[in-house]
């Protein structure tokens, strides 16, 4: 489970509930079937009381409530949960601050509140929007186009097609504005990305809305590489303000993806195993705590701890040191780990990935979390994270 603020839909598990509800009603699925079978599912893995299943009642009860269906069933759920404070206390282990509880507390009441008025006008069936063709632009195609009072340049870094979704393209959008005369003369790998997403065809501008002017040579599998999730961008991200850009720039981001000396299978370290890896970006060695081996059908996967810090020394106990990323990372998705050492060892709990993030879920990984700076992530240890959850350590 992932939640990035105190609103009702800024979680991983409402969004993908809530989408997965109405892409099934759109198909012509019964309310209450689709009910069963989410709840059938969740239910099989986590205890009726446990935190991760607020998120998935509450996106039931929007999406019935939408199409005109809400249950008793699933409204006294969302109102136990709501009323007994059950919610606000997952989320305070959670490590939510006493203001962002108070925030927290309006949203579910207001949300409560919201359910007990009927809607009223019930959501219809959608027909899937009409199959649109991408431009004819080639990865590696730098190209500009009008953005207020000069032009703003993306760049195509990859195409792609998954089972069961459409073709998408990835792309770099570049941090700043440029000139008319600017664009003549643009070093493309020295310029900062501004913002990185996958696009279908209908949330992609036209042809007319682009001039090309530049290409440069791009790895094969970027998109996989900086993240194995499927993406979904919008056409206003094209006019979007970029206020807190990272510092990569493409050069970066396109040596960190090459696809040399990349192995086509995990290092043989083990759950609990504390790795040294050598860090170009600062002083030090960083550290990663390889937390689970697992596979769900996409490729074996190690989900690592990277730790906020850079060391001299290992002589720790590495679950009260501070997490700078959790990710979990196919062997393509590792930087060359030849080099990597193993320095210690930390007690793991099991079914890490299941009993945290939900079924078959695991937050991606991707080489760029490997040269990234943590300095200003929040102080969180992987011991207070269990503790969290009521997971014990091994």
């Amino acid at each position: 489970m992932g939640c990035w603020g105190m609103g009702m839909t800024q979680s991983d598990e409402f969004c993908e509930i809530y989408s997965r509800f109405m892409e099934e009603y759109d198909r012509g699925e019964d309310p209450i079937a689709i009910k069963k079978e989410i709840l059938s599912e969740y239910l099989a893995h986590f205890d009726e009381e446990d935190g991760v299943l607020h998120d998935v009642y509450f996106a039931i009860a929007k999406a019935e409530w939408m199409c005109g269906a809400l249950s008793e069933e699933i409204l006294s759920r969302v109102k136990e949960i709501i009323e007994t404070g059950e919610n606000l206390f997952f989320y305070k282990e959670l490590g939510a601050s006493e203001k962002n509880l108070k925030v927290r507390q309006k949203k579910l009441e207001d949300f409560l509140a919201s359910l007990q008025t009927p809607r009223a006008k019930v959501r219809v069936r959608r027909a899937p929007p009409a199959e649109r063709e991408f431009p004819p632009f080639l990865v590696g195609d730098c190209l500009a186009y009008k953005y207020e009072e000069g032009y703003r340049v993306t760049i195509l870094l990859d195409r792609y097609k998954k089972e069961g979704w459409k073709e998408q393209i990835f792309c770099a959008l570049l941090s700043p504005t440029f000139t008319a005369e600017e664009l003549t003369s643009l070093r493309f790998l020295d310029e900062e990305i501004g913002y990185m997403n996958g696009y279908v065809a209908e949330e992609f501008p036209g042809k007319s809305n682009f001039k090309k002017v530049g290409q440069i040579k791009v790895p094969a599998g970027v998109k996989e590489q900086v993240t194995a999730s499927l993406l979904y961008g919008w056409k206003s991200d094209f006019k979007a303000p970029f206020k807190n850009t990272a510092g990569m720039t493409v050069g970066k981001l396109l040596s960190v993806c090459r696809s040399e000396n990349v192995s086509s299978a995990l290092p043989k370290f083990r759950a609990g195993d504390v790795v040294s890896i050598p860090y170009s970006g600062g002083f030090g060695y960083r550290v990663a705590v390889v937390m689970e081996r697992f596979d769900l059908g996409d490729g074996e996967r190690m989900l690592l701890c990277i730790l906020k810090n850079t060391y001299l020394t290992f002589d720790r106990e590495w679950i009260l040191e501070d997490i700078g990323r959790l990710g979990s990372y196919r062997a393509f998705e590792l930087p060359d780990t030849s080099s990597w050492q193993k320095v210690g060892r930390a007690p793991m709990p099991s079914r890490i990935c299941e009993r945290f993030f939900g079924i078959g879920k695991y937050p991606f990984g991707n080489k760029l979390d490997f040269v990234t700076d943590y300095s200003s992530a929040p102080s969180m240890c992987l011991k207070k994270l269990f503790e969290a959850r009521g997971m014990t350590v091994r």
